[in-house]
């Protein structure tokens, strides 16, 4: 009797075959985590923006006219473009735009106003995009 050691060509497909299942299941949930990262970087743009903000109409008695009118720059990973659409006295609103590179398909823009509210040109709701 000969004994031999290997993989025969079953066993081959049948690990092939569970590699295959494992990655059919994980990739989705690998896309909405990054998904959810690029959102989170938008947010955390607004945040520096708004700080920027409330910093310099605390400088003017509340008055944001003066405020860094236009473009903020990009967020930490130049996933957003974050810009101030408009600022008067006592009131703001800054937006993140996505960039080029950013695939959320799931959430618009995302916006910020001076009280707080929270906004997004997308179809979801607010608080699903506006989640970390």
């Amino acid at each position: 009797m000969k004994f031999s050691s290997g993989l025969t060509l079953i066993e081959m497909v049948v690990v092939v075959a569970i590699i295959g299942i494992l990655a059919a299941v994980a990739w989705p949930t690998f896309d909405r985590y990054q998904l959810k990262v690029s959102r989170a970087d938008g947010i955390a743009g607004l945040g520096m923006a708004t700080n920027a903000m409330e910093t310099c109409g605390s400088h003017n008695g509340g008055d944001y006219t003066d405020c860094l009118l236009g473009n903020f720059g990009t967020s930490p990973n130049n996933k957003y473009n974050i810009a101030l659409s408009n600022a008067g006295d006592g009131s703001y609103t800054l937006t993140a735009t996505k960039n080029g590179g950013n695939a959320d398909t799931e959430c618009g823009n995302l916006s910020i106003d001076h009280l707080g509210k929270q906004g997004e040109t997308g179809s979801k709701d607010i608080k699903y995009c506006w989640s970390k």
